[in-house]
């Protein structure tokens, strides 16, 4: 590796083989194939380097600026810094990387990342160089138009979305709202469900638990107890019945919506007739335990059994 000298332009200390650093390197100028002007250090932008090609080892079909596909460079490593096992191909693992404190070359702000400029400086108003639709972001391409069908590097698996790895091997299920996004994949029956059916099911009435004006959609069945992601799982409901009755099954809620649903909804009353058939065949012959106590007021179901959990 080469040793520590300074940058002809700025008088830095830095590694390399130039005669500047890669920030006084990298500047405003223009693609020598298309013409568009772009922040970098090479001759092209990053748009006319990126094509379709095949890896020369595995032979797949990716898009991409190099000669092998990121699952073929990618590798299980350890971090120079934290000695933490990560599969990537840098020397650092991305936490590290995140956490370490740069100065943003275009407003001079510090900022914890991995790249030159700030979240700020990057996030522009642009338009799409594929679609030509105008979006606030630092991609080139708008989300719609960078969503493609992709295998993940780590398990092979096929599915759509901007990220290089599925929502399981990049530990984005982890979160909150991760664990929500693998429950509506897992409960899909043939593929989401398009944002129309939604707005049909709630523009069909008002909410069937209280009558009041439904501005939400509700799953009868939650995610949670083995719900599907299906026209006939939703009903439409107000915010407050939609929040209270959270991921509860309808023997666990309050007593007097749930009457009122099912009287004003074939598909509440079919989901309340199966829950207290399948608790009523789990309980012993004259055996009456009682329930946990809901949030849903004085009128809850209270003597009912234990809390059914599906596969």
């Amino acid at each position: 590796m080469s040793d520590e000298h300074p940058c002809d332009q700025c008088g830095c200390m830095f590694r390399g083989k130039g005669r500047k650093c890669n920030q006084c390197q990298t500047r405003d100028r223009n693609c020598v194939s298309c013409g568009q002007e772009f922040r970098g250090r090479e001759r092209q932008c990053r748009q006319c380097r990126t094509t379709d090609r095949l890896c020369a080892e595995c032979g797949r079909n990716f898009r991409g600026r190099d000669t092998r596909c990121r699952r073929c460079y990618s590798s299980d490593r350890p971090c120079v810094l934290c000695g933490e096992i990560f599969f990537g191909l840098g020397r650092q693992c991305p936490r590290c990387r995140r956490s370490i404190t740069r100065e943003c070359v275009t407003c001079g702000r510090s900022f914890r990342g991995d790249s030159t400029r700030c979240s700020s400086c990057k996030r522009a108003q642009r338009e799409c160089t594929e679609c030509g639709h105008s979006f606030l972001g630092d991609q080139l391409r708008c989300a719609t138009c960078r969503q493609a069908d992709r295998e993940c590097p780590r398990c092979g698996r096929t599915f759509r979305s901007l990220y290089v790895e599925c929502l399981i091997c990049s530990g984005r299920g982890d979160t909150a709202n991760g664990r929500r996004r693998a429950l509506r994949v897992a409960a899909e029956v043939a593929g989401p469900l398009p944002r129309s059916v939604y707005l049909a099911v709630r523009l069909s009435g008002p909410c069937v638990y209280c009558g009041a004006a439904a501005t939400t959609v509700d799953h009868v069945r939650p995610f949670a107890h083995g719900g599907y992601e299906a026209e006939d799982n939703l009903v439409p409901a107000c915010e407050r019945c939609n929040k209270t009755k959270n991921s509860k099954l309808l023997i666990h809620w309050d007593a007097v919506r749930v009457a009122h649903g099912a009287a004003h909804s074939q598909v509440v009353a079919a989901e309340l007739e199966r829950e207290l058939a399948f608790q009523h065949a789990q309980q012993p012959l004259g055996m009456v335990s009682e329930g946990p106590v809901s949030d849903g007021g004085p009128g809850a179901m209270s003597s009912l059994g234990p809390e059914i959990i599906t596969s």
